[in-house]
């Protein structure tokens, strides 16, 4: 049966089928869009970020900022630490504004920079041709072995007064400024020497044997109190005069009566009298007229048999010498050897020390190895005695 389709039925069919291709584009082009968007690798991915809570929905997790590790500091590089400058003081006159340079009594202080404090002290008593910045090799290698060094300015002239020392009463006075000062400088009270050369080690030689009333003498124009000579731990000498009456004293006797203001006449009666009787004799002998008993009171060998001995705190002795005379004809051998005989004879401690070939100059002298060998010898020395 033919069947035919009436006009007004075919227009709305016609409308039905363009809507359904309208709705068959859409949808492909609703496909193609969604497949140009970027997707997780994997649908599992996507699952799993579909199922989290949006970002906006949740606060961002609080992040503790974590220090960096401690790096250790490196250690500090070593310097080398600057030796501490030499202080120089007037002991007669501490308080005085005058130029050092226009003063001849003051000591300088050398402390050395690596040893710990309070210092072993050598009190450095210079020869009557020299002053303390003559001895700067020698005081370089002692403060290089960690001492303190005292070197003492003293005046050069002739005695006003007969019988007197110019130079004991500066080294005395310089020694009692020294011990009423010695926490103010670092210095340790319990460990100072006396080094003296050549007329330094004659005046060294008799200060720790030398009674208070001697000392209260010679002490009349210093301003500081009278230092006990107990203070005094050793005594080191290096070719020193010790007035040795068959030594420089005899021969040279015009030059002593010179300094010591004593008239020569009476200076040549008096060492002959001393001669005559023996030192040990000295202080009780009944030869010995008011003017010769001055002059052996100025010796140190009158003092050394009055000390007592070593059991009354005599320190003990280190007498240094070379072998070769001097331009003036001293042989320090006689000096050093005479010396050390009379005071074995009193009970005194006392070590003698040949410095072979030395010169008595050499100790000031930078070209030659006696500073050097002093130094190791005084060295040894104290710390035997700081034992």
């Amino acid at each position: 049966m033919n069947t035919q389709v009436s006009h007004s039925e075919a227009v709305p069919n016609f409308r039905r089928g363009l809507r359904l291709l309208r709705g068959i584009a859409l949808l492909l082009l609703l496909l193609v869009a969604v497949g140009c968007q970027p997707g997780p690798a994997n649908p599992a991915a996507a699952s799993e970020a579909e199922s989290q809570p949006s970002p906006s929905a949740t606060p961002p997790p609080t992040v503790t900022p974590v220090p960096p590790a401690e790096t250790p500091e490196p250690p500090p590089t070593p310097t080398e630490e600057a030796v501490p400058e030499a202080v120089t003081i007037p002991y007669m006159d501490p308080d005085t504004d005058k130029d050092i340079a226009f003063l001849s009594q003051w000591l300088r202080i050398h402390r050395p920079a690596t040893a710990l404090a309070p210092y072993p002290t050598v009190v450095l008593l210079p020869g009557g041709n020299y002053g303390p910045d003559n001895y700067e090799d020698f005081v370089e290698q002692l403060v290089d072995r960690g001492y303190a060094v005292v070197a003492v300015k003293y005046r050069r002239a002739h005695s006003p007064e007969p019988y007197r020392s110019l130079n004991g009463e500066d080294f005395d006075c310089a020694f009692a400024w020294l011990v009423d000062n010695t926490a103010a400088y670092d210095l340790d009270p319990e460990r100072i020497f006396l080094f003296g050369h050549a007329c330094g080690g004659y005046e060294a030689a008799g200060m720790p044997l030398e009674d208070k009333s001697h000392w209260a003498e010679e002490m009349q124009e210093c301003p500081h109190p009278i230092p006990d000579p107990s203070a005094i731990k050793g005594v080191i000498t290096y070719d020193a005069h010790y007035a040795i009456l068959e030594g420089v004293l005899s021969s040279h006797a015009s030059a002593y009566a010179s300094a010591w203001g004593i008239p020569g006449a009476d200076m040549l009666t008096s060492v002959e009298t001393l001669k005559a009787v023996p030192p040990h004799e000295w202080l009780e002998s009944t030869l010995l007229d008011d003017n010769t008993r001055k002059l052996a009171q100025m010796l140190p060998l009158y003092w050394l048999h009055s000390a007592g001995g070593s059991d009354a705190g005599v320190p003990p002795y280190l007498l240094i010498y070379g072998n070769v005379l001097s331009p003036m004809g001293h042989d320090f051998a006689v000096e050093a050897e005479t010396m050390a005989e009379n005071m074995r004879s009193a009970d005194l401690d006392v070590t003698l020390m040949l410095l072979d070939s030395a010169k008595y100059s050499d100790l000031v002298d930078a070209q030659t190895d006696v500073p050097a060998r002093v130094a190791e010898t005084v060295d040894a020395f104290i710390a035997e005695q700081s034992q």
